[in-house]
């Protein structure tokens, strides 16, 4: 079998509340229903609008052109990150040959002085 639906006018004071922004709770408590029946009707039905998105005070800011342009600037800085420990490892990789030549020469040098 299943569960007996709610009737019509019950389904319609819980979208109503909900609309209004009661929580679940307050709803359960005001329509004298089991929470777990409110979060079943919730989770079953589409939401309303003021549920999906709401009323935000952003003081006039734009928080997606915000996120978008740290995402652009983090990105270049990444990039700017990668070329320099290549330019990092391409000095350290001079520097080292430029050792190891020394030392050869040096090498070189104490040889041919003991012959």
């Amino acid at each position: 079998m299943g569960r007996k639906p709610l009737p019509i006018e019950k389904v319609r004071l819980i979208r109503n509340l909900a609309s209004q922004g009661k929580t679940p709770k307050e709803i359960a408590e005001t329509l004298d229903l089991s929470l777990s029946t409110i979060y079943r009707y919730l989770r079953a039905h589409p939401k309303t609008k003021k549920q999906e998105e709401p009323q935000r005070k952003n003081h006039g800011v734009d928080y997606k052109e915000l996120f978008l342009k740290y995402m652009k600037e983090n990105q270049e800085l990444r990039r700017e990150n990668a070329q320099l420990r290549r330019e990092n490892a391409f000095l350290r990789t001079e520097l080292l040959k430029k050792e190891i030549e020394e030392a050869i020469a040096e090498a070189l040098k104490d040889w041919t002085r003991k012959r």
